[in-house]
């Protein structure tokens, strides 16, 4: 994906101070990989394609995001594009895997996964948690 973004003036701006999670290397690099060329993808129509990776702190819980400034999504989808083989542009490049890899790897790492959009030309956040199992009403 570094040529597209090459091709296209994407700049990709990565919080420096990342916390560390208890997660398997690899997997989380697929992760951010797949999230990263979905942002990219779907940024490549806007005059100066942005992706930013960060991390937010919602109620004591680290939340991990990767926002681009691209078509986003409706909310209507929200929940869909998670989902095998769910494409919600047919004229985009992909399968329709990536997502539901993510959503697969956050899964198995006792997570959660979710879009945030104000929808069309509004841009996307995908967020997620990792290894946020509950015991006793408190996230370990």
């Amino acid at each position: 994906f570094g040529m597209m973004m090459k091709e296209n003036n994407c700049s990709i701006h990565i919080q420096e101070d990342m916390p560390v999670v208890s997660a398997g290397r690899a997997r989380i690099r697929e992760l951010y990989q797949n999230l990263i060329e979905n942002a990219v993808k779907f940024s490549m129509a806007t005059a100066e394609p942005l992706i930013q990776v960060y991390v937010r702190n919602d109620n004591g819980e680290n939340v991990f995001c990767v926002e681009d400034n691209g078509v986003g999504v409706e909310k209507k989808y929200h929940d869909k594009i998670f989902g095998l083989f769910n494409k919600l542009d047919n004229n985009t490049p992909g399968t329709g895997l990536g997502l539901s890899l993510v959503k697969r790897i956050v899964d198995n790492h006792n997570g959660r996964v979710w879009v945030e959009s104000e929808g069309k030309n509004r841009g996307t956040i995908v967020c997620f948690t990792v290894n946020t199992e509950k015991q006793s009403g408190k996230i370990i």
